[in-house]
């Protein structure tokens, strides 16, 4: 990574950071000495870069890199969905200048510690898929050096194509695993309704595919007992 002119002394770039989770050749993990939340990380790159407001396009790999490594801390530690709150801090609310995203797995501490992690529009916290958004989109004016205007109407990280790895693949047709009521290991039991919905009928066959490309043809076996979003195996 390029990174930014460094500042005669920076805190993150020095060796006295504590409490680290995780480390690669490009970035650093570690506790936020005051947390507000009951899990608070911050994701730092080791080269030094200022604030959101110097971001430019070509800064759109390393955020995006930040945030999924951030997403995936919080999520090996069980926060996921609405108790993840991944995001950065504007200036003058930034209190060091080194670009440092942080990782929230709520709830908060107090009512008063989740005051500088809500949005607001020219204030304060900016999501982590907001900023992306806008990088993506100054990264479509084909300047690889492109400013980013944060005070822009916010792109929807859902439908922009900026972050469309960001998101969630959609699986619909997705079963889990469920230890099967019987001995049998030449069948597989769904639902009637799985089994409709996949256009199978009963006796019909199916190939599965497990660890180490190992595949097994097995039977299809329809049981109202049976979970919807479940398939019935011996492993």
């Amino acid at each position: 990574m390029g990174g930014q002119k460094r500042p005669k002394y920076c805190v993150f770039c020095s060796d006295k950071l504590e409490k680290i989770v995780y480390t690669d050749e490009n970035f650093i993990a570690f506790h936020d000495r005051k947390p507000d939340a009951e899990l608070h990380l911050l994701v730092i790159p080791r080269t030094h870069y200022g604030t959101v407001k110097e971001m430019t396009s070509k800064e759109l790999p390393m955020v995006t890199q930040m945030y999924e490594l951030g997403q995936r801390l919080l999520e090996e530690r069980g926060y996921t969905g609405d108790m993840a709150r991944l995001g950065f801090h504007r200036p003058p609310f930034n209190s060091i200048h080194h670009l440092h995203l942080h990782c929230l797995g709520l709830p908060f501490r107090s009512r008063t510690a989740a005051i500088p992690f809500t949005e607001s529009p020219g204030l304060g916290f900016l999501p982590a898929t907001r900023l992306i958004a806008s990088l993506g989109a100054a990264a479509r004016t084909d300047d690889n050096a492109a400013a980013i205007d944060l005070d822009t109407k916010p792109i929807d990280p859902e439908t922009d194509l900026a972050t469309a790895i960001l998101r969630k693949k959609a699986a619909p047709n997705k079963l889990m695993i469920d230890e099967a009521v019987t001995d049998d290991n030449s069948v597989a039991v769904i639902s009637q309704n799985t089994l409709d919905k996949l256009g199978l009928f009963r006796g019909d066959t199916v190939l599965v595919k497990g660890k180490k490309r190992k595949d097994t043809v097995l039977i299809v076996i329809p049981d109202e007992d049976c979970e919807d979003n479940k398939i019935r195996l011996n492993r």
